[in-house]
């Protein structure tokens, strides 16, 4: 009878792969850390990400023995591997050089990338591996495989079948980084981006009109990080319309909620360009919205000048689309960009939104007037109405409402507040502005 493996009956030796599981893999780094500062030796940290065919379980099941198979014999006997899941592994490599390190690195690549064969059907996976070697500024072993994960990231966008070695010391502004992009995929499984609501004001009505939706990620270790810090990561890595998805769904989940008083006012959602390329995006909106059981009319959703650079037939399309169902269409930070007069007339728009840099050179330049007037008036005959935002206190709020700007939105009417705390400010501000 073969002997069984004791490190398979304390389950630290994965059934489908044959390697040790994460919490071996764990121990293993450890004991390479401290052997590294005993006997001045490197130990390199790998981050494989597989790309991953869109396959049912069985297969990928397969393709994981196949994938482990072949990794045995791109590693050596002290190296230790662990499948974090179907597509991430991550190998140490003990005592090595960083010349052995770039030999088996591209060895790995060359043996997992190909051609996977299952019932007559052929898989072709693509390898991405970044790398980093101790002892170098790290502070534990989670920062090893965090830094090796963030250089696949890089990696991924050096082209198929690459890999990335990162030297350096981590300052504190890499080091945030690299956090931030390697927790980015988790913050919507742990429930720690959460919305909050800033009211916009109407010059003509004197009372909310509607809210700008703002996502924020409390982070467990950096606290509040801000959407210009990490949305830029999710588009990179492929989260950004995950993310988009759950905004929207708790948006319409509080639009359910609000206080028959202000049932009336609209949710105003910022759309990037990878929302509008997606697939069937419109229609899983209105999805979205037909399964919580309201009308479209409560949504504005925000676009940025940029969209006029991509398939503007596709784009036009979808907008279209959403406005012919209820919903209107705000163009955001306008003033940034290089938008034309025909792009006014074909796009469908309800909302101008004034980009607040734009605004700030033509106060320090005393322009301010001679272009904002020609602006609204060519927006008011086109049918939209003007949004300027970053209205702070009284003096601004009289000089914009002097040029005929429609709607206002600032920390002078309020601050950015969570959900539970909207209907009282919404309440609170109407009463002061009649």
């Amino acid at each position: 009878m073969e002997k069984q493996n004791p490190l398979d009956k304390m389950g630290l030796i994965d059934e489908i792969t044959g390697f040790p599981t994460e919490r071996l893999l764990y121990d293993r780094l450890y004991m390479n850390l401290s052997y590294c500062d005993r006997f001045k030796t490197a130990t390199a940290v790998c981050y494989v990400r597989l790309s991953q065919p869109n396959v049912e379980t069985n297969v990928l099941s397969f393709l994981c023995k196949q994938v482990a198979e072949r990794l045995k014999t791109s590693i050596r006997d002290i190296d230790t591997a662990s499948f974090l899941s179907e597509t991430d592994i991550v190998i140490l490599l003990t005592d090595v050089t960083e010349h052995e390190c770039n030999l088996i690195v591209e060895r790995i690549i060359g043996t997992l990338s190909g051609a996977y064969t299952y019932s007559n059907n052929q898989f072709i996976l693509e390898t991405s591996i970044g790398v980093c070697i101790y002892p170098y500024d790290y502070k534990n072993s989670d920062d090893l495989i965090m830094v090796a994960k963030s250089q696949m990231y890089e990696a991924l966008e050096l082209g198929v079948n690459k890999y990335k070695l990162y030297k350096g010391k981590i300052n504190e502004s890499v080091y945030r980084k690299m956090v931030i992009e390697v927790d980015l995929p988790h913050a919507l499984r742990d429930g720690s981006f959460y919305i909050e609501y800033q009211p916009q004001v109407g010059r003509k009505e004197r009372k909310v009109l509607g809210v700008e939706t703002l996502i924020r990620w409390k982070h467990s270790k950096l606290g509040n990080i801000k959407p210009g810090e990490f949305l830029p990561l999710a588009e990179k890595i492929g989260l950004a319309n995950d993310i988009f998805i759950w905004v929207f769904k708790e948006v319409c989940h509080h639009v359910k909620q609000m206080a028959p008083d202000n049932q009336d006012i609209y949710f105003s959602v910022n759309l990037s360009v990878n929302q509008l390329l997606m697939e069937n995006f419109e229609r899983i909106v209105l999805e979205i919205i037909d399964e919580a059981n309201i009308n479209e009319s409560h949504f504005i959703f925000e676009v940025t000048e940029n969209i006029r650079i991509y398939n503007r037939e596709d784009v036009q399309t979808k907008l279209q689309f959403l406005r012919n169902s209820g919903c209107q269409i705000a163009l955001d930070d306008f003033g940034n960009g290089y938008f034309s007069f025909s792009d006014f007339v074909d796009l469908p728009i309800d909302h101008i939104k004034l980009d607040k840099k734009f605004i700030t050179s033509l106060m320090k330049n005393n322009k301010l007037m001679s272009v904002i007037i020609p602006i609204r008036q060519m927006a008011h005959n086109l049918g939209f109405k003007l949004v300027v935002e970053g209205i702070e206190d009284e003096g601004q709020f009289a000089d914009w409402e002097k040029l005929g700007v429609d709607i206002f939105q600032g920390y002078l009417f309020s601050e950015p507040v969570t959900f539970d705390k909207l209907d009282l400010v919404i309440s609170r501000l109407n009463k002061t502005l009649n």
